[in-house]
């Protein structure tokens, strides 16, 4: 902005001042010295004029008469009546009409001299404010107009720098009134007046501190505000959805060229800018169970965190970076998931040394119970980053199956050639990406676990042991979701307790190949794959055939 400056306008306006000083000085004593001349010339003719005043009623009175008989004779003849008696009047009271004179024509110059006084005393001189040839206001002087300036700059909120303040600013000097001599304050606000269509009214998003965008009113920030909280939790009301970052709305005057429409801010909000998502990992969480749990490929998960590899294992609470890209305003959704469960019943085996081993007769049917297990699942920006379980409600209870066996031995002949064979030909193999066994085969609790628990972080991969077709895959009781694998020669395999499955029944699979992921689902505690070898329709330890 330039201010064309002229150094000798302050020293004028304060020359001119005094010389305005000295009139109003000069005027007063002339003001009362006319007074006080006025005032004698009153005292002095107060007491002619008694007399003169009843000479005058006495003219009036035969004038009046004059007047009357002129009307009498024709109404025509009242006008040069009038003008004789006049004539007549102004003649005889010559001394009362040069009085009036002599003291009206004092009385009004001295009026006249009180104005002038009083608008001297009431004005100043100024430097009129003027930009393309429009007067802005006036000023006493240019420090003035710096301070309104950056008044006018600072109530503006220009993060953008698209703020343009007036420029080729010009001064002239000239006499106003006191009363329109603007200070710094209703300058500044006349600026912002001269400016409109460039500045207005209204409210800015900004995010963490950082300014988005500005809309007409805070009624539509919150709008658009809520309109994305809604888009998260549409369909479940029971849903809790809250920005992961700080936003704040701001009422004020910004450009013009910053205030958008709501659409507009929308699409600011929801756009995805650089900014990583970070996944705290769990024990035994790998670069392969992560990049599995959140959809990505290893290799991806590698060039996120550049110190990893693909056989790279991480610490309980270990940062990883999932995504380096995210709307530049998250949300998080908590949200409660409820899932009905069936439970399994258990077999009891009631021994009977009179029949032959192999032979057995139902004694109580078994019945499935259900269960109600709620999830607080939390999402941000849609993914999901924790499941847990909040609630478990047992909403029947199973009935056991009651099965009387023989005890008898029966002489048979048994080929143990077929167990070798099957590691030979079969060739079963870990089923699952890296884990641990918490429960081996055998006595547990008082009665036969009749396969090994592999634990194991939730989502991790299960592959097939070895090749066949998937002979079951679903919800099954206590076992949850599971998967059945029939691989010939009378060996099957189960893998139950899982959180997703990646097969269907019918589907022929191959030895490695992802099935399912592990989880908790039916009666389990802990993340973990219930693996079970079945050797024509008895279960086995599978750390003979691993």
């Amino acid at each position: 902005m330039s201010l064309k400056k002229d150094p000798s306008s302050d020293s004028n306006v304060s020359k001119i001042k005094g010389i305005k000083i000295q009139i109003i000085d000069r005027s007063q004593r002339l003001i009362q010295y006319s007074r006080q001349a006025i005032s004698n010339a009153l005292s002095k003719t107060s007491h002619r004029t008694k007399a003169e005043c009843k000479r005058i009623a006495e003219g009036f009175r035969i004038a009046f008469h004059e007047l009357k008989k002129a009307w009498q004779k024709h109404p025509l003849k009242v006008v040069p009546a009038f003008a004789h008696v006049s004539a007549k009047g102004v003649k005889r009271h010559r001394g009362v009409v040069a009085s009036f004179f002599n003291i009206a024509i004092p009385t009004v110059a001295l009026v006249a001299l009180v104005s002038v006084v009083n608008f001297w005393s009431g004005a100043s001189f100024a430097l009129a404010l003027e930009c393309n040839g429009e007067t802005i206001g006036y000023v006493e002087d240019k420090v003035v107009v710096e301070q309104a300036l950056a008044q006018a700059q600072s109530s503006v909120v220009d993060v953008n720098g698209h703020l343009q303040l007036p420029e080729n600013l010009e001064y002239k000097l000239t006499l106003v009134r006191n009363e329109d001599v603007m200070d710094n304050s209703q300058l500044a606000e006349a600026f912002l007046d001269n400016m409109e269509g460039q500045v207005q009214t209204a409210s800015g998003l900004f995010v963490e501190d950082q300014f988005v965008g500005a809309v007409d009113d805070t009624d539509t920030a919150n709008q658009v505000l809520n309109e994305i909280l809604d888009s998260y939790t549409e369909g479940n009301e029971q849903a809790e959805a809250n920005f992961t970052e700080q936003v704040t709305v701001k009422e004020g005057l910004y450009p013009s060229d910053d205030v958008v429409s709501a659409e507009e801010i929308k699409e600011d909000l929801t756009s995805p800018v650089e900014k990583e998502q970070v996944y705290h990992a769990a024990e035994g969480d790998t670069v392969a169970s992560v990049s599995e749990k959140f959809g990505l490929e290893p290799i991806e998960l590698v060039e996120l965190n550049p110190t990893l590899t693909e056989e790279s294992s991480f610490q309980d609470g270990q940062n990883v970076v999932i995504a380096d890209e995210q709307p530049l305003l998250g949300v998080e959704v908590i949200s409660v998931e409820s899932v009905i469960n069936e439970l399994d019943y258990e077999s009891q085996t009631v021994e009977n040394s009179h029949k032959e081993e192999g032979e057995s007769t139902v004694l109580q049917a078994g019945e499935k119970g259900q269960e109600q297990v709620d999830y607080q699942v939390v999402t941000i920006n849609g993914q999901e980053v924790s499941r847990s379980v909040t609630a478990t409600t047992l909403l029947k209870a199973p009935v056991d199956e009651k099965i009387e066996i023989g005890t008898m031995e029966k002489q048979v002949e048994v080929d143990r050639s077929s167990e070798a064979s099957a590691r030979t030909s079969i060739g079963f193999q870990w089923p699952v990406n890296g884990g641990r066994v918490s429960s081996s085969f055998g006595y547990r609790w008082g009665k036969v676990h009749e396969a090994m628990d592999i634990a194991a972080p939730y989502g991790t991969s299960i592959y097939a042991s070895a090749s066949g077709t998937v002979e079951f895959a679903g919800w099954k009781g206590s076992y949850g979701y599971c998967v059945l694998i029939n691989h010939g020669n009378g060996y099957k395999t189960r893998y139950a307790h899982c959180s997703s499955l990646k097969v269907s029944s019918g589907q022929t699979v191959s030895q490695g190949q992802v099935i399912a992921a592990v989880g908790a689902t039916g009666f389990a505690t802990g993340n973990h794959c219930h693996f079970e070898i079945i050797q024509n329709g008895t279960k086995v330890n599978p750390a003979n055939y691993l």
